[in-house]
């Protein structure tokens, strides 16, 4: 029964988007997801005012153990823009209830000044959970982010995710968000996932400021695995 809970839970985890935690994708796989953002100022004057932003994501198994991936986001109503490329390495055993990764990246980002080159360290754990709706996973993603001005930015997601059926899963996540000359900053993100096809699902859901985050809006996105 553990085995065949493990092995359920990982194939679950290996449909999660970014930031998808230490389960590496499999050899030759590729999964990509893209992303829109709206967002208001709850604090504001003109609850109509919104930002937006769009991200893309995308993987590629290179080994069993190791996988090639890329993120991108950009702040369309900032001109904000951040390009990563990076290598995620599992470190555990496919059949460990516990896995673990680490992940090293080069990019670029764009604050509306010069562009600056980016380098990123990341780890990643996580394990396969039992619940009352059905298979699920939780997982804990760390990014340590250092440009080449000297800039630092430290990232923490917390997921919790239960897929009740074949076709739909339910996620919550935690994002805590610390930049160099900023207050550290908690959103709560919650979404559901609707299987469309057997390489295509849907994604809608809620974001929500929680401390030195004043913002809520909807997400939306496209996954695609093949």
């Amino acid at each position: 029964m553990r085995a065949i809970l493990i092995a359920g839970s990982m194939i679950l985890l290996l449909s999660v988007p970014a930031n998808a935690g230490p389960w590496p994708r499999e050899e030759g796989k590729v999964f990509l997801s893209f992303s829109y953002e709206t967002t208001t100022d709850l604090n504001g004057i003109a609850l109509l005012d919104f930002d937006h932003a769009a991200s893309a994501y995308g993987e590629y198994g290179l080994t069993p153990r190791l996988t090639f991936g890329i993120d991108l986001f950009r702040n369309l109503s900032a001109s904000e823009q951040t390009s990563i490329l990076f290598l995620r390495r599992a470190l555990a055993r496919s059949d460990a209830t516990h896995q673990f990764a680490i992940s090293l990246g080069l990019g670029t980002t764009d604050a509306g000044a010069a562009s600056q080159s980016l380098a990123m360290l990341g780890f990643s754990w996580g394990r396969g959970i039992s619940t009352g709706w059905g298979a699920g996973w939780t997982t804990v993603d760390a990014q340590a982010r250092l440009t080449s001005s000297g800039d630092t930015q430290g990232k923490i997601d917390a997921t919790l995710g239960i897929s009740p059926t074949e076709d739909w899963k339910f996620i919550g996540q935690l994002q805590l968000d610390a930049a160099s000359g900023t207050d550290t900053t908690a959103r709560l993100q919650t979404t559901a996932v609707r299987r469309l096809s057997s390489n295509l699902n849907l994604e809608f859901g809620l974001l929500y400021g929680l401390h030195n985050d004043s913002t809520a809006g909807l997400k939306s996105g496209l996954w695609l695995d093949f």
